[in-house]
């Protein structure tokens, strides 16, 4: 396998169905729900799960704690999973993975940007943004 990139793409899957604080899927979202449907529980579909890229490799956090491995170079169709073969690199991804979250979660808890209020008016208008409180 070729040694991943410095650089990693991180994505997130959160699993809205069964949510705590409900949660209506629009009507466009329900087929690919239901498209796991033919899936059994050992296919690992269910539930939040991370991914880090640094490509050639992907890695795959699953809500289970389990993880996956692919190369994308050989494998784009990731039908393979070199987790089992090659722990030490999930460890390093996983590792890197957590940071990255870590980060960005401490971002998104520090006050940041103030729209001007131009921009909130205009948001306000097409219902993105509420009236402020009385």
């Amino acid at each position: 396998m070729i040694a991943p990139s410095d650089r990693g793409i991180v994505s997130e899957f959160a699993e809205l169905e069964g949510r705590e604080e409900p949660f209506r899927l629009p009507k466009e979202l329900h087929q690919p729900v239901a498209a796991r449907d033919a899936c059994g529980p050992h296919d690992r579909v269910y539930g939040d799960m991370y991914t880090l890229v640094r490509f050639p490799l992907k890695l795959v956090w699953y809500a289970d704690g389990t993880t996956a491995l692919y190369d994308l170079d050989d494998d784009p169709g990731e039908s393979h999973d070199h987790a089992p073969e090659q722990p030490a690199v999930v460890r390093e991804l996983l590792e890197a993975l957590r940071a990255e979250l870590a980060t960005a979660r401490a971002e998104e808890r520090t006050p940041g940007w103030t729209p001007p209020p131009e921009l909130l008016e205009r948001l306000r208008a097409l219902g993105y943004v509420a009236a402020p409180a009385r």
